[in-house]
């Protein structure tokens, strides 16, 4: 990594977070970049770096720590796991709307839900469940699309439930998600019949009905633990694995694989890949959506 000026000013600095940053040694840094990548696996290069900063420098503010070094020591000692937990939610990157990527919104009904269903019959299990994960979840509008959707589909499946867990990192991202209300404004990729069926007006606001909250868990996270024990027949972690080098893109793929029930389908997000990461999943491609399946 590029030795960095610590006199430079940051993009969108403030004289404070400045004057922070002086007293940051470049090794202070690396070495929290590094502790970090290791509890979260989340990588911090150059691409990212100013952000990195940035964030140290408002967190060092807000606890009133005088400069970036004490509060680095601080939140890196055996007892700065709370402050950690705050740094790493600062450090989350929760960008997420409502029926993110149509394609594969609309693979996962048609395509994905219709398949798991009918191999199941076809293998003569009783148990009419349906469990899907969604990773990283962040703020829940994923996890409510996939409900609302998976609702739609097993109306024509009689008998058929559907249950979705939810997971991030982040504790106040699992909190705006549990509460299920959102802004208006965060509405505009929603189907204008899924809005009448699944929510109520709240005041300004809109909050997603019971008949979706009741199949919907969220709990909290890391990536870098072991994966809930129990099997999915979906799982999504989608814009999540670019920030992990190759070697943790290629464990925590095969760990997915590893709780796929057979024929199984993981989506990741539309820049990701699992091409070399030596994963069996097979590609498949439906109407520009794509997923991985087990098979």
């Amino acid at each position: 990594m590029k030795a960095q000026n610590k006199n430079m000013a940051l993009p969108f600095s403030t004289p404070l977070q400045n004057a922070q940053l002086e007293c940051a040694s470049q090794e202070v840094l690396d070495n929290l970049a590094a502790y970090v990548e290791k509890k979260t696996l989340m990588q911090f290069g150059e691409d990212r770096r100013n952000h990195f900063i940035n964030t140290i420098a408002t967190r060092t503010q807000a606890v009133g720590a005088p400069d970036m070094e004490t509060y680095i020591k601080r939140v890196s000692s055996p007892g700065g796991d709370a402050e950690f937990m705050m740094l790493v939610d600062a450090l989350t990157i929760n960008e997420t709307t409502f029926f993110r990527n149509v394609p594969q919104i609309e693979m996962f009904a048609r395509v994905a839900l219709p398949e798991v269903i009918d191999r199941k019959r076809a293998a003569g299990e009783t148990n009419k469940r349906l469990d899907v994960w969604s990773a990283a979840c962040s703020t829940g509008q994923e996890v409510y699309t996939l409900g609302m959707l998976g609702l739609d589909v097993l109306s024509s499946y009689p008998g058929w439930e559907l249950r979705i867990l939810g997971t991030d990192i982040s504790h106040s991202v699992l909190e705006t998600a549990k509460q299920g209300i959102y802004q208006k404004s965060r509405l505009e990729t929603m189907p204008p019949a899924m809005l009448t069926r699944y929510f109520d007006m709240v005041g300004d606001k809109i909050r997603v009905k019971d008949v979706v909250r009741r199949i919907t868990t969220f709990q909290y996270h890391n990536l870098n633990d072991p994966l809930p024990m129990r099997q999915f027949d979906v799982i999504f972690c989608r814009n999540v694995m670019i920030y992990f080098s190759r070697e943790e893109q290629a464990r925590l793929a095969q760990k997915f694989k590893d709780r796929l029930t057979p024929g199984g389908f993981l989506f990741i997000g539309h820049s990701e890949s699992l091409h070399g990461l030596g994963v069996d999943l097979q590609l498949r491609i439906q109407d520009r959506g794509v997923a991985y399946q087990k098979v």
